[in-house]
């Protein structure tokens, strides 16, 4: 799983989309 920092970056919350 990603890590929180992760997901705060917007190219990384489109691999969630």
């Amino acid at each position: 799983m990603a890590n929180d920092h992760e997901a705060s970056s917007s190219s990384s919350l489109s691999k969630y989309l």
